[in-house]
């Protein structure tokens, strides 16, 4: 499959969306620059995801519903990140309760380790899942983004 970039520039910066002809196969973010090549006439769901992200980081937009391509990606990770995309705007979970949610009770580490590796922060909002202390835990972005991020959404 082709697979192609487009950039979405919002308040904090840079967003980069790597995408191919079945969906969006990540979000990268933050970049520091616009990068040089990027696709100049993205698929109409490329488009839709770029304002819906704007107006997320406006404080206007609660959900995303793109297409994504995760077929190179395990059963269980696609679980978590299904899964976590259940969490509403503004509200946090602990790894435990997606555990729990996909039927693998006790795979709270496994957990974690999934939303390691998700490929669309934000999007799949891995930022909302905390550590059964209320502490927020990690995120692929740095922890400073996911207190931002979380922040965003209105939440200590």
């Amino acid at each position: 499959m082709l697979q192609n970039e487009f950039v979405v520039k919002v308040k904090p910066g840079w967003i980069k969306l790597t995408y191919s002809a079945l969906g969006v196969k990540e979000i990268s973010f933050p970049v520091k620059s616009k990068p040089v090549i990027v696709s100049q006439n993205p698929p109409l769901f490329m488009k839709k995801l770029g304002k819906e992200l704007k107006a997320y980081f406006c404080g206007k937009k609660q959900g995303f519903s793109p297409p994504f391509d995760f077929k190179c990606f395990t059963l269980f990770q696609t679980k978590v990140w299904k899964s976590t995309k259940k969490i509403p705007y503004g509200e946090t979970r602990p790894y435990f309760w997606i555990a729990k949610k996909i039927g693998k009770s006790g795979s709270a580490r496994a957990v974690g380790n999934a939303l390691g590796k998700n490929p669309c922060p934000i999007v799949i909002p891995c930022h909302r899942v905390i550590k059964s202390d209320g502490t927020p835990g990690g995120f692929s972005g740095g922890r400073n983004w996911k207190k931002k991020l979380l922040h965003l959404e209105r939440l200590k």
